[in-house]
């Protein structure tokens, strides 16, 4: 269990998908940091990849980046989400909303 929090600390394996694997894990006695590898759960870190599918949310959810720039917080969400899905959920929530603040000024 360590192992699998040290993972999730270490922002390289997000928590929402760590969770549906801990039992099988912790079951089978697996090796967290070598089944994440296997089942492509390691998050991707390279910013160039995070730009990218960032300004491909907002180009798909231009409302949700206007009510962003117009000041309503809470739409940023939705902007987060759509990222984690173009992303398959490889990449660090706090991560996309920061780049989303960054390419929206």
């Amino acid at each position: 269990m360590a192992a699998l929090i040290k993972l999730i600390d270490e922002a390289k394996v997000a928590r929402v998908v760590a969770r549906p694997e801990c039992t099988e894990l912790f079951a089978q006695a697996k090796n967290p940091k070598r089944t994440s590898l296997l089942r492509g759960m390691i998050q991707v870190q390279d910013a160039g990849a995070l730009t990218a599918w960032v300004k491909q949310a907002l180009e798909q959810e231009p409302k949700a980046a206007a009510d962003v720039k117009a000041g309503k917080d809470s739409a940023i969400g939705r902007l987060v989400g759509v990222t984690m899905k173009l992303s398959g959920g490889k990449t660090d929530p706090n991560a996309v909303k920061a780049e989303i603040l960054k390419q929206l000024g």
